[in-house]
């Protein structure tokens, strides 16, 4: 079983290094902070999120990736009213501009290995405080680690040799930009990751890989239904360089702002079937993941699992965008 493994990994190494470099970008769905560091502080809350995915089920020794992040809107002391005019009796209300987030995650794919952090800082602009139209910019820095695991019985069967003259881990800078406008009731997205891009050299003998800037660019808009229901539908653009692109498609039906179910279409890609809840600060959800193309041959899918906690929530953005 390990040795069919292996060979799948090899076999699409070069796609998923081209197309996929870091995994946790594929998350956003229920996590737009992972792939837009504007987002942070964004719903006026610390938000704090555990994300698992385990991929290619079916292997003794199958992909996964592990994400936890948490970001915040930095609080401005002080007493205001909703005009925002100071009063003494009133309660404090976060008012602050400055939002700050972090994620660490690890990932492994067979011999590989990434693990990382980013730090981010967004600053958020109110454009019609009725309404809550807001606009923030977004920028995060970080590192990542890319190891390799050469202790992996009949490895060297199905390997190059170029990639088992990996011998020390290789650290690298991510670096990742994003604008956000959000309301109650829709938001644009547009975000970088990987902003400089970076290259990734598997031994001497071997060239390097090459991986240019990731750009996203999404919008979503909820809608308002009878008995409690509301309907979120949201789209994104991915565009891993000049000639390929993705299109992300993904409706959602949400009954009184607590429990939702949803489904995701991603072009040449997968389709995605999520359910989750939110119950007092705490939220929790699941999404089963159907690959297209021969890989479903050998797998029977991938699961996502997350957990979030809401502290100091305000009803002002619905938190589950």
């Amino acid at each position: 079983m390990i040795k069919k493994l292996i060979y799948i990994l090899f076999t699409i190494i070069p796609v998923v290094a081209y197309a996929q470099q870091v995994p946790i970008h594929t998350l956003y769905n229920d996590n737009n902070f992972m792939i837009n560091p504007a987002v942070a502080g964004y719903n006026h809350c610390f938000d704090i999120r555990l994300q698992s995915l385990s991929q290619m089920q079916g292997f003794s020794s199958y992909p996964g990736t592990q994400v936890l992040s948490m970001h915040s809107r930095i609080s401005r002391l002080g007493k205001y009213d909703q005009s925002g005019i100071v009063q003494k009796t009133s309660h404090i209300k976060r008012t602050g501009r400055v939002g700050l987030g972090a994620y660490v995650f690890n990932d492994v794919n067979g011999p590989f290995r990434r693990m990382g952090g980013s730090f981010s800082y967004a600053y958020h602009l109110v454009f019609d405080r009725l309404n809550n139209h807001n606009l923030s910019f977004g920028l995060s820095l970080g590192i990542y680690q890319y190891s390799f695991d050469q202790n992996i019985d009949d490895l060297q069967l199905v390997m190059d040799q170029a990639v088992v003259n990996l011998r020390s881990p290789v650290v690298m800078p991510e670096s990742n930009f994003g604008i956000y406008y959000y309301s109650t009731k829709f938001f644009f997205s547009f975000s970088v990751t990987q902003l400089f891009g970076d290259a990734l050299s598997f031994g001497k003998s071997s060239p390097d890989y090459f991986h240019p800037p990731r750009l996203y660019a999404g919008a979503g808009y909820k809608m308002k239904m009878q008995y409690d229901f509301e309907i979120q539908a949201s789209a994104y653009i991915k565009s891993y360089d000049t000639k390929r692109m993705q299109l992300d498609i993904n409706p959602r039906i949400i009954y009184k702002s607590n429990y939702w179910l949803g489904l995701s279409f991603r072009t040449f890609n997968s389709l995605h079937y999520s359910v989750g809840f939110k119950y007092s600060k705490f939220s929790l959800a699941y999404t089963y993941i159907r690959a297209f193309g021969a890989v479903n041959t050998y797998v029977n899918g991938s699961h996502v699992f997350l957990l979030g906690i809401l502290l100091n929530e305000k009803k002002t953005i619905d938190n589950y965008l």
